[in-house]
């Protein structure tokens, strides 16, 4: 299934918008803004915008994932759940370990992709999260113990810590749940052994 991308020109950004929901009869949940450039004109300026359906997304998606997944041979349901800055889709087969892959890399290679596909033909920068099952959900809950185990030692014994490579999705988990706690995180090395190492915050 293809996504239509649309275009709309007004003075302002406000006024493009409008004239996207009126004109494709959508809300403004329902309307997603891929671009938008500000075109010089001799008198005034103009807004330039481009914009997509959600749900013409989400059936590309959808459409994209089976297409992909039939080919290795399984088939697939899926479960979206649309939350404000991100599309989660959970798929439910009959072969959740060979989509999970060792350590989950083929479940990272299929979100790799799509993502990468969304962007390359229509700019689309929000990321969207896949989980088979509730994988992803049970290894968030272990990483989130973890990094909280061991910055409470950090701010203890005042002593940084590296822990184990992970990848950017992983890392990204531990440095938004240590936000709150007294300790800095910051990672170092090059993929596949990228890793995280967190410290004491300096007073």
């Amino acid at each position: 299934m293809e996504i239509k991308v649309h275009e709309y020109e007004s003075k302002t950004l406000d006024k493009a918008l409008e004239t996207a929901k009126e004109e494709l009869n959508a809300a403004d949940a329902e309307i997603i803004l891929l671009d938008q450039q500000e075109k010089e004109g001799l008198l005034r300026s103009k807004v330039q915008i481009k914009v997509i359906l959600k749900t013409e997304l989400l059936e590309f998606i959808k459409s994209y994932i089976k297409e992909i997944i039939e080919l290795m041979g399984i088939s697939v349901n899926l479960e979206v759940k649309n939350q404000e800055d991100k599309i989660r889709i959970t798929l439910i087969s009959d072969n959740n370990s060979l989509l999970i892959g060792k350590e989950g890399k083929n479940l990272q290679a299929l979100e790799h992709l799509l993502n990468q596909t969304l962007y390359n033909n229509f700019q689309y920068r929000n990321r969207i999260i896949l989980d088979v099952g509730e994988y992803k959900q049970k290894k968030q809950k272990i990483i989130e113990m973890i990094a909280i185990k061991t910055a409470k030692k950090v701010v203890l014994t005042k002593k940084s810590i590296k822990l184990e490579p992970m990848n950017a999705y992983e890392r990204r988990i531990v440095h938004t749940k240590l936000v709150a706690y007294d300790v800095e995180t910051e990672s170092e090395g090059e993929e596949p052994n990228r890793r995280i190492i967190i410290s004491a915050k300096e007073k």
